[in-house]
């Protein structure tokens, strides 16, 4: 995705109780999160978007399109239904979709380019 200026939307997600989930089970936890992390990039990069920066329990990316931006929310949530991609830990990712207008610099932002 690139873009000099005109309109980005942000995606962020976070995984609601992460932290009691490692607290009871640490082992499936580790396999969870790699599993979901794998499943989110997925989920942006085939909705053509740019994965700013993962955030631990959490991730947040970029869209040049916003209807984008919620199809990768639908792949997101999708993916995540299916409790065996996630080794049968139950992660509730609520989503969030922005639509913001920036003027925005490529050196500032370099994982757009």
């Amino acid at each position: 995705m690139q873009t000099t200026a005109g309109i980005v939307s942000f995606l962020f997600t976070d995984i609601e109780g992460s932290s009691q989930l490692w607290e009871r089970e640490p082992g499936w936890m580790s396999t969870a999160m790699a599993a979901h992390d794998a499943l989110v990039r997925a989920a942006v990069q085939s909705a053509r978007g740019t994965v700013v920066k993962m955030t631990g329990d959490g991730m947040h990316a970029a869209f040049a399109d916003p209807l984008d931006g919620l199809n990768a929310a639908w792949l997101i949530q999708q993916a995540l239904a299916d409790a065996s991609a996630t080794d049968h830990v139950p992660l509730n990712q609520p989503t969030w979709h922005w639509r913001e207008q920036f003027e925005m610099a490529l050196a500032d932002v370099p994982q757009l380019r």
